[in-house]
């Protein structure tokens, strides 16, 4: 079965003690990639804890398409938690004139297609539904199918995930179903609740809420093309991620919660050059209106500002904003507190930016981080790391069509990303390597 035309994947999405002798590393031997975890705080409040870790992600390397975190291109500042939509299609819980998200085609009782539904949406007259409706199950089933193909349905569910939980899927009856055994509970998923909260417990009776507020609820929105009215792009909003609001234990004091504040509005452009082909008439098939790009629209995206336990001991992090994606900011320093209000240590993040000098514009820029400093309460600093990257050749533009099959950066000769107008997709192991970290000291 052919999936809805629109289909696309969006990641949302878009967050160290002593490092000698305490980074954390590890190797995958098959491909010879490292990843290295820096511990920066550990936060303690009787039987609960989390942490905030620095981590680099780009072991693999920097996808043209890539965008830079807070922390920089190929680096993951990982401050408590928060459960990431990747949409797929339209966002599960969506219904409207644009088409039906995955849980609003399903029966949420019995976890069938809802037949009424696919019956009264199925706009176009399909030569195989004349030779079937003579049986009832059988229409209905076609309906489904066809409508999930012509853009009606949105067949496949979104995914989420969660450090505490990792990867899961909501049911169409409204069950949160974990690819993790981890012998965690949860009640209504959060695009069901009614606050659009998500609240987890562990096997040892830690309860963690999610986005039970509108200020720890991230949102986004992207370009979708409307192929039931043929009206043309429209933007689709969706809840991109669920912020950790609070880690607890029922009938304990112990608590640890989390603070955000909203920043400016940005967007940036997904660079996906496809032509859709839509309808079942290969003679004179529709086409939608080629598009080289989509803009990703983050309205007022999420800070984390402080983490608080319920001793009184405080993490303050604060943010700059950035050349590469204007509106958008970096982190740049996290303040430790202790509960009389003194200054333990503060970690100084030093940020800079890949250039490519052939390119104007933000995409010039890539967001890059050059080291980290501590300062303790006497304001004496102290260089915990350095780091050192791959330039022998420039990161090209997010817009650029030099990449492989992968999306890494090559030496396509062509103007065009497609083989079939003469794109060179073959790996380059120069360019594949621009970006890539190769030193710590």
């Amino acid at each position: 079965m052919k999936q809805d035309p629109r289909y696309q994947d969006i990641n949302g999405s878009p967050t160290v003690a002593k490092l000698n002798g305490l980074i954390q590393e590890s190797a995958e031997h098959y491909v010879g990639r490292v990843s290295l975890d820096f511990p920066l705080f550990e936060i303690r409040d009787g039987k609960i804890g989390t942490s905030i870790t620095l981590r680099y992600v780009g072991g693999n390397g920097i996808k043209v398409q890539d965008v830079a975190g807070i922390a920089g291109t190929g680096w993951q500042l990982e401050i408590g938690d928060a459960v990431v939509r990747n949409l797929r299609g339209l966002s599960d819980e969506h219904s409207g004139d644009q088409g039906f998200g995955y849980s609003s085609v399903k029966n949420a009782s019995t976890g069938a297609p809802d037949t009424q539904l696919a019956d009264g949406l199925n706009l176009f007259n399909f030569y195989s539904y004349s030779q079937i409706t003579g049986n009832s199950e059988l229409r209905s089933q076609a309906n489904w199918s066809l409508g999930a193909a012509s853009g009606n349905f949105d067949a496949i569910p979104d995914i989420f995930n969660s450090v505490l939980t990792g990867k899961m899927v909501v049911g169409a009856d409204r069950s949160t179903g974990f690819m993790d055994v981890r012998g965690i509970r949860t009640g209504t998923p959060g695009i069901h609740s009614q606050d659009s909260s998500w609240t987890f417990v562990t096997v040892n009776g830690t309860r963690y809420r999610y986005g039970s507020t509108a200020d720890s609820r991230s949102h986004s929105a992207f370009e979708f093309f409307n192929t039931r009215t043929w009206e043309g792009y429209f933007w689709k909003p969706f809840i991109s991620a669920w912020m950790l609001d609070e880690i607890s234990i029922p009938g304990h004091r112990s608590k640890i919660s989390f603070s955000y504040e909203r920043g400016a509005s940005y967007s940036y452009l997904n660079y996906k050059r496809t032509q859709l082909l839509v309808g079942y008439n290969v003679v004179s098939p529709w086409l939608v209106p080629p598009k080289d790009n989509s803009e990703i629209r983050e309205p007022n995206p999420l800070y984390c500002t402080q983490i608080r336990t319920s001793y009184g001991s405080r993490y303050v992090l604060s943010y700059r904003d950035r050349l590469d994606l204007p509106g958008a900011k970096h982190i740049y320093d996290i303040t430790e507190f202790d509960s009389q209000g003194v200054l333990v240590k503060r970690i100084v993040f030093n940020m800079g930016y890949f250039e490519n000098p052939q390119v104007t514009g933000e995409q010039r820029y890539r967001l890059k981080l050059i080291g980290i400093d501590q300062y303790d309460g006497n304001n004496s600093r102290q260089v915990l790391a350095s780091f050192a990257y791959d330039e022998i050749v420039s990161l090209p533009a997010r817009s650029s069509v030099k990449f492989d099959h992968w999306g890494y950066p090559n030496n396509n000769p062509s103007s065009s990303s497609f083989v079939s107008q003469g794109a060179v997709k073959t790996p380059d192991t120069i360019r594949g390597q621009a970006g890539i970290l190769k030193q710590v000291t």
